[in-house]
């Protein structure tokens, strides 16, 4: 008993069918039409067999051998040997032959005599093989060559031994539905490879499509193929009336959506058996050859039984009658048949996905552990080097900084010796930087800077403010992105109440600046007492003899009634002024200034910002407005928010606890009410971001959220989220490189590269700052995303009108995107070569990140990177603040190998021993 060469059932003798799988068998005039007296060749590997029968459609059946005008054991050209007739019909000959050359079987297709006379058909003739063979792909006959002999042309071309879908359908009415769907995919994949290169089929229909001796499709017949910009006039009429979409009917044009409405008549009869009006929906006019009536809604055909509902959907809109409204594509209408991907299947539908179909959509396996290994070896091998180049780079260990408290101690002991015993009740400090200074240096000295020189010597560059009160000191400005209140800061709150003390020193503990607000009522002496300099001039460790007296000229916020100044020269010769005040004749004011130091209080010369608080204000009505409306019409993601919204909030708080300067009483109440207000504020701002724009990306480019979707879902373990998450942290480190090779070049030009110092004061400063990036890296990459969605719209919709292949319109994004950012940030101020190839680098990242890996990917690498380049990088483990230092690396760390682990999704490393 026969078996299936698909399935191996077993099948009757009579059969010439598959009843389980749907595979067609070696029919008996298939059989008769390839049984010659010239046997082939042998071959030890026979490759998959084609041929296309299309030709030979119109006839009943096969001629015979005897009716062949050429015989069995012919040779044409040299080099083909006929082994029999296939078929003939109205467009010619098919014969199987043999490659004598390549020792393969082939089909051979012929023109008929008549035709091979008109120049029009032959150029036709010769087309199909020019555009035929752009296509390769598993499921489209390959078409190999053209050729001529004895004045006729012919087509060589990948034998099919099979049977066409028109036969097999006339035979057994339609195909189960597992293998009409097995099929379907089939002739949509080798559509989809055509379509890819352009090229127009303009003639598919059943009798074109061939189930080969595996029971696989094959598209054949590109014999009206083209590519669309060349199909115009008459040619958009060439092919099947009966499969042709009412734009081809009609004569308006050709384009992919007219292929995929004959692909949607020839699958719904492939799962029916029967095309979806039987034939009444196209009418032609015999006197005029003119369509009169297009096909008829699917909705008026009545619904099949033997279509499932998605299918008949799906179908439905292939055919149409308006080309808008069918599918996108034709892989669009594979993902969408029933087993495909939701995810694409809603898109054919031109529906937005739910956030469900989003969590449950793309990858749930792990990552490969190859894969996953030589992404978790890239990390680390990135981190090194970029660690390497930071400690090269620093400044750090050269600044020599002395422990916080220590340093503190000391300026409580200058302030006490400067007449002010009294124990303060509130005290704060942190590093600060002259920056005047170094801007300065690089703009006015002559030679190259020796900046190693510069970081030891006087002035000081690093330095310590501290201050002290005898009341509670509150804070009133509002910090960083989050509008983080309560933190101390030299200046804030305002140094106006009597008691207050500023105080600046080096890191040797040298006083540097000195201010004191005395008593708004005090008994002064009449005559005013003589202030004693000298505690200062000790405190400054400066001699007054070796410096000459001038007339003061900074004021100090400090009353005083006498003021007095002085001339010096540091030891590298940069010239000096000390200024110095007193009231009563007790010390008020004393600093170090330099042509260099610019009044902290002179009030900047900038334009009101009302551009830039337009269009912030804009932007949030924006925001509100795109919110509400997706609210009511149900399309925001409002779980989503709200945990995105939480996550801000609770951010926002740990930074507050952290950075905050807290000091029990009624002040520290209305604190709370502020930094409450501010981390609302935060949440608010996302659950409105969150809620305006997510349900456009949803629609308009899924793909890039499905990580973030899956996170904010609570499925933190998910291997997808870790995978991005890993690759983030991947590009972060590149970014990292970048930017850390950028420092050791630039270190030497522009001076010091010490990151962010906040991290050395203490754990919770460090604590705070590292917090901090968070928001910052999903403002840059909200900005970063936003610009590329819009240049993806952008491409899309030019696309669509110049016929751009969609494979191409990520490349056309991520190149624009960089070259744009790479362009506005050059645009101000002077730019190197290098620091314009560098902008390109960085920006170039971004632009891999956002359009391969997704939103979640490039929160992470910009957070990453913002880390990793503010992080404070020190060569010298014994000192005081590398723990603190190693912190966040540390962490870094874990992170990465939870998202190495986490990637895999359950998947062993090594494999299992098998013994």
């Amino acid at each position: 008993m026969p078996s299936c060469v698909s399935c191996h059932a077993d099948l009757p003798d009579t059969s010439r069918f598959c009843a389980s799988c749907g595979t067609p068998l070696p029919s008996d005039d298939m059989a008769t039409a390839i049984s010659t007296d010239v046997p082939p060749s042998p071959r030890p590997s026979t490759p998959p067999r084609r041929v296309s029968l299309s030709a030979a459609s119109s006839a009943s059946s096969a001629p015979s051998s005897g009716q062949a005008r050429f015989v069995p054991g012919t040779v044409l050209a040299g080099r083909y040997r006929i082994i029999g007739l296939l078929g003939a019909g109205g467009m010619g000959e098919v014969y199987r032959a043999d490659d004598l050359t390549l020792d393969q079987p082939i089909a051979i297709k012929f023109l008929p005599p008549s035709y091979s006379q008109n120049e029009d058909l032959l150029e036709r003739f010769r087309n199909e093989v020019k555009i035929a063979r752009k296509v390769s792909h598993p499921n489209v006959c390959r078409v190999y060559d053209v050729g001529e002999t004895d004045g006729l042309t012919f087509l060589t071309m990948e034998y099919v031994d099979g049977e066409d879908l028109s036969i097999l359908l006339r035979r057994i009415g339609r195909l189960p539905e597992d293998k009409a769907l097995e099929t379907a995919r089939q002739i949509c994949a080798g559509l989809a490879a055509a379509h890819a290169k352009g090229v127009l089929h303009r003639d598919l229909k059943p009798a074109n499509v061939m189930l080969d001796g595996r029971g696989q499709a094959v598209i054949m017949d590109f014999g009206l193929a083209a590519i669309a910009e060349q199909v115009k006039g008459a040619e958009i009429r060439s092919g099947t009336p009966a499969y042709m979409a009412p734009e081809q009917l009609e004569g308006r044009e050709v384009t992919m959506k007219s292929d995929i409405f004959s692909l949607g008549v020839m699958l719904f009869e492939i799962f029916t058996g029967k095309r979806p009006a039987d034939g009444a929906s196209v009418h032609v006019s015999a006197a005029h050859g003119s369509p009169k009536a297009g096909p008829q809604s699917h909705s008026t055909f009545g619904r099949s039984a033997a279509l499932d509902p998605l299918t008949e959907r799906v179908l439905t809109r292939c055919i149409d009658p308006d080309p808008d409204k069918r599918p996108p594509n034709v892989l669009a209408v594979a993902a969408a048949l029933p087993g495909g991907d939701p995810l694409a299947a809603a898109l054919a539908a031109g529906e937005t996905p739910s956030p469900e179909m989003l969590v449950k959509a793309g990858e749930i396996e792990g990552l490969a552990p190859k894969r996953a290994l030589a992404v978790l070896a890239v990390i680390l091998v990135l981190a090194a080097v970029s660690i390497g180049l930071g400690v090269g780079a620093s400044s750090v260990d050269k600044f020599g900084f002395e422990q916080p408290a220590v340093l503190a101690h000391q300026s409580r002991q200058i302030v006490a010796k400067l007449g002010y015993p009294e124990s303060p009740l509130d005290s704060g400090y942190d590093f600060a930087f002259d920056n005047d200074l170094l801007d300065y240096v690089r703009t006015h000295d002559k030679q190259k800077p020796d900046w190693d020189r510069i970081y030891r010597e006087q002035p000081a560059v690093a330095q310590l403010w501290y201050r002290q009160s005898l009341q509670p000191m509150t804070p009133l400005w509002l910090r960083n992105e989050l509008l983080t209140p309560g933190t101390l800061q030299e200046y804030d709150p305002e140094p106006t109440v009597p008691g207050m003390v500023n105080l600046r020193v080096d890191m040797q503990g040298r006083l540097l600046f000195f201010q004191a607000i005395p008593a708004e009522l005090s008994h002064q002496p009449d005559p005013p007492q003589p202030p004693d300099w000298s505690p200062a001039f000790a405190a400054a460790a400066l001699d007054p003899t070796k410096l000459t007296p001038t007339a003061p000229l900074w004021h100090t916020l400090a009353s005083s009634d006498t003021r007095a100044a002085w001339t010096g020269t540091w030891p590298n010769g940069r010239p000096f002024r000390v200024e110095a005040a007193a009231l009563a004749g007790k010390i008020v004011f004393f600093g170090i200034v330099g042509d260099w130091t610019k009044p902290p209080r002179e009030p900047a010369n900038d334009q009101p910002q009302w551009l830039g608080f337009l269009i912030t204000l804009g932007l949030n009505l924006l925001a509100l407005f795109l919110a509400v409306r997706n609210y009511r019409l149900g399309r925001a993601d409002a779980p989503a928010a709200l945990r995105f919204a939480t996550f801000l909030f609770v951010v926002a708080i740990m930074v507050w606890v952290a950075s905050g300067h807290f000091v029990p009483g009624y002040d520290l109440t209305k604190m709370l009410q502020r930094a409450l207000a501010t981390a609302l504020n935060a949440g608010f701002g996302a659950f409105l971001l969150y809620m305006g724009v997510e349900p456009y990306v949803r629609k308009l480019w899924p793909q890039a959220i499905i990580g973030l979707t899956r996170l904010l879902s609570g499925r933190v373990r998910d291997a997808m989220v870790a995978r991005d998450v890993l690759y983030g942290i991947g590009l972060g480190m590149v970014w990292t490189l970048v930017g850390r090779s950028a420092d050791a070049f630039s270190a030497h030009i522009d001076g010091y590269s010490s990151g962010n110092v906040d991290m050395l004061s203490s754990a919770g400063t460090a604590f705070a700052a590292a917090l901090t990036l968070i928001p910052g890296g999903i403002h840059t990459t909200f900005f970063f995303f936003g610009g590329a969605l819009l240049l993806r719209l952008l491409f899309h919709w030019l696309g669509q009108w110049l016929h751009l292949p969609q494979a191409l319109i990520p490349w056309l994004v991520g190149i624009s995107f960089t070259v744009l950012l790479t362009t506005l940030e050059s645009s101000n101020g002077h730019n190197t070569l290098f620091s314009v190839a560098l902008k390109a680098a960085l920006y170039a990242i971004a632009a891999v990140a956002v359009t391969r890996f997704g939103l979640l990917a490039l929160m992470v690498a910009v957070v990453v990177a913002n880390g990793m380049l503010n992080v404070p990088i020190t060569g010298d483990l014994r000192a005081w603040y590398a723990l603190n230092l190693l912190v966040g690396p540390v962490l870094l760390l874990a992170l990465t190998f939870w998202a190495f682990h986490a990637s895999l999704g359950g998947r062993k490393l090594l494999p299992e021993s098998t013994d």
